[in-house]
Order: C-alpha cells, then sequence, then structure tokens
C-alpha cells in the first residue's frame, strides 16, 4: 500500500529570471524585507512530468484554466536512479495550491537507463495508484534548489538553478538541454497574501507564469524536434 500525503492549500507564486547571475538574486533576498536567510542546504532535484496523449495538462496551463493538475515522480540526487521517490499531484486554482504526495517505496533504488525500465513505473502508475488517468512520461527536468526562509519564520522561498531538462523518447539517450534560467518561488499561507504583495514591491520583482514542464518541453518541442 502506498502511503498518501495531502500538503496544506497554500500560495505559491514564481518569477523566472533570464540572463541574471544566482548570487545577484540571493543577495537581493537577503536585503528585502522578508530578510531571508538559508533554511537548509541546497539539493538536487528530479521530476519526470506525465501527460495525457492530448498533452492536456500543458493545454490547460496555456488556456488559462483556473482549476489544474500536473503529474510528475520527484526524487533526489542522482538523475539516474529512482531514489524515495514519491508521485506528486499538484492541484492549482488560481494561486491557490495544495499537492497529494503518493509514495512509491517499491521503486527505490530502480534504475531508470535500463531498458523497458520507463515503461514499467508509467504501466504502475496508470494501473495501480491513478486509475482513472492514463498518463505517459514527457520530460524529466534536474535543478539544483537552495532553499530560504523569511526571518520571521512565515514565507518559504527556492531558487532554482542549474537547470536541465530532457525529452523522454529514449531515457538512455544522455542529452540534456542546458538552461540559465533562475526561477525565484515564494510559498506562504493564503491570509498572508496583502502582506507578501505590500513587501514584494521594495524587491523590485514581477510575477511571471514560470511552470519548469511548460516552458521547458515546448521549449524542446520547438527547437529539438
Amino acid at each position: 500500500m502506498n502511503r498518501e500525503i495531502l500538503s496544506p492549500i497554500r500560495f505559491e507564486k514564481k518569477w523566472l529570471f533570464k540572463n541574471t547571475l544566482y548570487p545577484e538574486i540571493l543577495l537581493s533576498l537577503y536585503r528585502s524585507n522578508f530578510f531571508f536567510k538559508e533554511q537548509h542546504s541546497s539539493r538536487l532535484i528530479n521530476s519526470i512530468y506525465f501527460d495525457t496523449n492530448n498533452l492536456d495538462c500543458i493545454n490547460d496551463n496555456l488556456d488559462g484554466v483556473n482549476i489544474r493538475k500536473k503529474f510528475r515522480v520527484r526524487w533526489y540526487g542522482n538523475n539516474k536512479t529512482l531514489n524515495f521517490p514519491n508521485l506528486e499531484i499538484k492541484c492549482k486554482k488560481n494561486f491557490e495550491t495544495y499537492k497529494k504526495i503518493i509514495s512509491l517505496d517499491r521503486f527505490k533504488n530502480f534504475d531508470l537507463t535500463k531498458n523497458g525500465n520507463i515503461e514499467l513505473l508509467t504501466q504502475y502508475i496508470n494501473t495501480k495508484v491513478l486509475l482513472n488517468v492514463n498518463l505517459k512520461p514527457i520530460n524529466l527536468i534536474h535543478y539544483q534548489r537552495l532553499y530560504l526562509i523569511s526571518s520571521n519564520k512565515l514565507i518559504r522561498a527556492t531558487l532554482d538553478y542549474n537547470i536541465k531538462s530532457k525529452k523522454i523518447i529514449n531515457f538512455i539517450n544522455p542529452f540534456f538541454a542546458n538552461f540559465n534560467d533562475v526561477i525565484l518561488e515564494l510559498k506562504y499561507d493564503t491570509n498572508l497574501d496583502n502582506y507578501v504583495r505590500t513587501n514584494l514591491n521594495q524587491m523590485n520583482t514581477r510575477y511571471s507564469k514560470s511552470s519548469k514542464y511548460i516552458n521547458y518541453t515546448l521549449f524542446q518541442s520547438n527547437n529539438l524536434s
């Protein structure tokens, strides 16, 4: 039996910085009215994003559908071997977000480069976990994430950098597309939105729609087909 966790509803807002050095953004966070500091050490994150044959997750995002879902398998460390992976179903209504997290314990230390293993993972998700959804793996995204927290411990921030993306046609193919983007995300309780908006003015940032799955899948579809 796979363990399930339902995260609390919160606001998540993202900013995408292109051609900006990671230390510059970090310094602005340290000097902001939130007085961010490092919460714990950075780590490598891997996410395999799944979608329908019609790419409903991408299309819902592009069409501005208010209530939508994303499906991904997430783990930390080596991008070729699953390490304590979870299936995450991320549900979003406007800026409100929550996740259903389902452990995939049977795939611990599962070698994704072995012929047929990505298909085994997909089949298990479709037949044993998501009984009414037929998904296929689309993209693997690998990046470094730094974790920050405000001085009052009310606002969490993450900085993602060294981002790499690979289309999952043949997982054994080692090719990754590299991106110089830095993605800032703020996460906080829904009742703190006015407080966050007020203090964001000092940071001179502008909210942007910045889904890694959408951005990098579309880039590779347009440039690497």
